[in-house]
């Protein structure tokens, strides 16, 4: 009688998780749907900023996906600003190697194309420091800082070590910066399957 009763209450526990990732779902696909649509009206900005900075556009909508959600006037609790979240001295140091004279938090906060061209330079810059045949390490410099990803790598002897360690110590959570890397690879390929920033023009 015991065991039945608490194979219901399994049963009943179960169901109840299971009810709760499905309802977490459904909750985030209208904010996913916004957001690919804010995404996909910013096609031009993206493409345009990309090819300056030799990327590809996918992964730059991506990173815009993860920061932002395509809001141009998104702050965070730490104060990173617009589509790409960056910081205002992140900012003003590649718009000074850029020949660019003023960059505000104003600025950051209502022009995309300077918000994009900005952080499209920034992960142009990390991909060039940790390499672009594998866009990780560089996509955990843009969420971590470049300073301590790059100690947390030469402490490991490297980053294929460090991810191996990290893998063992436990899975890669939400909100972790493993996770973080994974999702924007994820959604990369998504936007393109979806040809989310349409055809490129000539």
């Amino acid at each position: 009688m015991k065991d039945r009763r608490g194979n219901r209450i399994a049963l009943v526990l179960v169901a109840a998780a299971v009810g709760l990732v499905v309802a977490s779902a459904l909750f985030d696909l209208p904010k996913r749907l916004l957001a690919s649509e804010r995404i996909a009206a910013l096609a031009p900005q993206i493409r345009a900023s990309a090819a300056e900075f030799d990327l590809d556009p996918y992964l730059v909508a991506a990173v815009v996906d993860a920061e932002s959600s395509g809001r141009v006037d998104a702050v965070s609790r730490v104060g990173a600003l617009g589509l790409m979240q960056l910081k205002l001295e992140t900012a003003r140091e590649r718009a000074r190697l850029l020949g660019i004279v003023r960059v505000d938090e104003s600025a950051l906060l209502s022009d995309p194309a300077l918000n994009l061209r900005l952080g499209c330079a920034y992960l142009r810059h990390l991909l060039d420091r940790f390499g672009d045949e594998d866009p990780r390490p560089a996509l955990i410099a843009y969420n971590a800082g470049p300073s301590k990803v790059a100690k947390w790598f030469d402490e490991a002897g490297g980053f294929e070590p460090w991810l191996a360690a990290q893998d063992a110590a436990a899975p890669a959570q939400p909100g972790s910066v493993r996770h973080y890397a994974r999702k924007i690879l994820a959604t990369q390929e998504r936007f393109r399957a979806r040809a989310l920033l349409g055809e490129p023009v000539d």
